[in-house]
């Protein structure tokens, strides 16, 4: 298992999960890509808050990242929040 962690999400990632970060004025985030191709994007926007962008099995979904959501990741990707100010 990898870790990551990107503003107040803690990530952890199976060793054979590729994941990239990003940031910018506006936002961070990373995005993770599994062995079968799907793509789960964690961005957390600074002006409309966390989002999960999902494009798996040819469909695209967009949904606020909460504790809610968290169940929407794959096995091989789990989360902690570190501030749970959400």
């Amino acid at each position: 298992m990898k870790t990551l962690t990107i503003d107040q999400f803690e990530f952890e990632i199976a060793n054979d999960v590729l994941f990239a970060v990003y940031q910018n004025e506006s936002y961070s985030g990373a995005v993770f890509t599994l062995k079968n191709g799907d793509v789960y994007d964690i961005c957390n926007n600074y002006h409309m808050g966390p989002r999960l962008l999902i494009k798996a099995a040819g469909k695209h979904s967009d949904i606020p990242f909460k504790e809610t959501s968290y169940s929407c990741l794959p096995k091989q990707i789990k989360v902690k929040v570190k501030n749970a100010k959400l």
